[in-house]
């Protein structure tokens, strides 16, 4: 399970997405090596990943993430696009 919320500032190029705040450490998302934003010991935000995409279609809020629930079957992979250290790169998702 991914915990996510919309982000709205600091990506290039007009990039939307989802910022992924918490992940099940036991689920699916973890495994792939999809990583949440954190807060550091001084108090500040490291940004983690931000999904931009799912199975190639666009998102901009947290509600979208139902797309992989109401699509996919346990055993599917699905693939993530995620934007990460300033690059976007694809992460398959083997659903559990």
């Amino acid at each position: 399970m991914i915990t996510a919320d919309i982000l709205g500032y600091g990506l290039p190029g007009g990039i939307e997405g989802v910022k992924v705040l918490m992940i099940d450490r036991e689920g699916p998302a973890h495994k792939a090596g999809i990583a949440a934003s954190i807060v550091n010991e001084f108090g500040q935000e490291e940004l983690g990943d931000i999904i931009t995409a799912i199975g190639g279609h666009q998102i901009s809020s947290a509600d979208q993430f139902n797309y992989i629930e109401e699509k996919t079957l346990v055993g599917d992979t699905v693939n993530l696009s995620v934007f990460r250290n300033g690059n976007t790169i694809n992460v398959p998702v083997v659903i559990g």
